[in-house]
């Protein structure tokens, strides 16, 4: 259910990324939802709108909505980042409308040199990257950091990516941690579009070699001036040696050589971000309703577990079981 946007002239002013699913249980269809197309999968959704349209867009999309209400009972649409001008346009727009802040995706605004960034990191997080870089040349093993050219064919690093992922996570009970790379449909998905990534010099993938061994790999997106941290790997028998640690600060150091504005380690509570003097932008959810007996029981469901999680995940000691139990349980 993609919507195009035209204007009187048959400009494309939008895209509209949308899709029908229906909410079950026990294999009973309860309610039609409309929600962005990656839902669940995406650290950031939103609407595709040309600047200065936005209002005039969406008031086009909710009166298509409107005259098409048979087609949904609810309208879902998760992770809009804060600064997106369709969470000041959506809540006051309908009735029925739940916001929630949803996640929060941590990213690092980049200076102008390394030097600078390092300064900028804590004592001992700078202490900590001096010694295990050290301390593997110390041990004697030869160190090898590779950014892959994208003007090459991608298909054998993409490979090599996700061989590496899929070992990261073999002997772990939690197999939804082994993300999709199990999966035949997402890894043709995936090295498409990273195939197509790399054709508009958009993918980074990066790797580091010990004694000429893969043990940790990166993967990252590239646009407008900032870098989208978005899936990493490493073998874990050279944890001790903080080899994923290592790899981020070279690609962190890629991207401030590059001029890159920010680096996002996009969605996610996970400690080993906030190591990196990480700010943080907020991602919210819109929820609209058709009726008003289901808005109200949602609402107040939704909202009390959303404050509750949110002030939990504050507390550095719960953040860890809090996270330890999502990936459990698939919460949130």
């Amino acid at each position: 259910m993609i919507l195009l946007v035209e204007d009187d002239k048959g400009e494309i002013l939008a895209i509209i990324p949308f899709m029908e699913m229906y909410i079950s249980l026990l294999g009973l269809r309860l309610l039609k939802k409309i929600q962005f197309i990656g839902t669940r999968l995406a650290s950031y959704s939103g609407f595709i709108i040309l600047p200065g349209k936005e209002r005039l867009v969406l008031n086009k999309v909710l009166d298509y909505l409107k005259k098409n209400y048979k087609r949904w009972d609810m309208i879902s649409l998760r992770e809009i980042p804060e600064e997106s001008k369709s969470l000041q346009i959506l809540p006051g727009a309908v009735n029925y409308t739940v916001l929630t802040q949803r996640n929060s995706c941590p990213y690092i605004e980049l200076p102008e040199s390394m030097d600078l960034f390092v300064s900028s990191l804590s004592y001992k997080m700078r202490k900590n990257l001096r010694y295990y870089t050290n301390r593997l040349k110390r041990d004697g093993h030869v160190v090898e950091f590779k950014m892959h050219d994208n003007r090459i064919p991608t298909r054998n690093a993409i490979h090599a990516f996700a061989d590496l992922h899929r070992n990261e996570w073999k002997d772990l009970k939690e197999v939804w941690l082994m993300m999709s790379f199990y999966d035949d449909r997402f890894n043709r998905f995936f090295s498409d579009v990273a195939q197509k990534f790399a054709e508009n010099d958009w993918l980074k993938l990066c790797f580091l070699y010990v004694n000429g061994e893969l043990v940790s790999s990166l993967c990252a997106f590239t646009y407008d001036g900032a870098v989208y941290y978005e899936f990493g790997a490493y073998d874990r028998k050279w944890s001790k040696y903080a080899v994923s640690t290592i790899l981020i600060n070279n690609l962190i150091e890629d991207a401030i050589k590059n001029r890159e504005k920010t680096f996002d380690f996009m969605r996610g509570y996970e400690e080993y971000k906030f190591k990196w003097n990480t700010k943080i932008r907020r991602n919210f959810d819109v929820v609209i309703f058709k009726h008003s007996l289901i808005f109200i029981i949602y609402r107040t469901t939704y909202k009390i577990f959303n404050t509750l999680k949110n002030k939990l995940l504050r507390n550095k000691s719960l953040r860890k079981i809090l996270i330890k139990f999502r990936r459990r349980h698939l919460i949130w």
